[in-house]
């Protein structure tokens, strides 16, 4: 059964990216199913490895928190948030 989880992802992952989209792993809960998505070709990840569900207003205020500590051009241009998110999951 892990096999066919595997190979779907791994499917899942290489049509987003055919599709020019950005293939994002859900519910990624432990290092290793963190370590399986980036090798399966999966581009982020979200789940409660990286946050526990908020309401609006404390994501909102961490966001914002986030972005004031991006360099100017970064923020200037909103691409900051992205370059940020992405550069998480490759990290560790």
């Amino acid at each position: 059964m892990l096999a066919g989880r595997r190979c779907i992802t791994a499917n899942l992952a290489s049509l987003a990216h055919a599709l020019g989209l950005t293939a994002v792993a859900e519910g990624i809960e432990s290092k290793g199913q963190l370590k399986s998505a980036r090798a399966l070709g999966c581009d982020v990840a979200q789940g409660f490895l990286f946050a526990r569900p908020a309401p609006p207003e404390v994501i909102v205020d961490h966001l914002r928190s986030r972005a004031s500590a991006l360099p100017a051009d970064e923020h200037e241009t909103g691409h900051g948030g992205h370059a940020a998110v992405a550069s998480q999951f490759g990290a560790s």
